[in-house]
């Protein structure tokens, strides 16, 4: 992984690197839960809009 060679390089040790690596997945699974959250609300206001029905955000 260049990620991990880099890091090396700059003299982090390696259970700092694998925790950041794992803070960065954890990270990027959350927003991606997030913009599935938001994007089922954004669905929802369409569908209700397209029947004339109050928008919910």
């Amino acid at each position: 992984m260049e990620f991990v060679g880099v890091c090396l390089d700059k003299e982090m040790e390696v259970n700092g690197i694998f925790g950041l690596l794992n803070a960065l997945i954890t990270l990027i699974k959350q927003k991606q839960f997030e913009e599935h959250i938001w994007q089922g609300l954004i669905d929802k206001a369409i569908a209700e809009a397209n029947n004339k029905e109050g928008a919910t955000l």
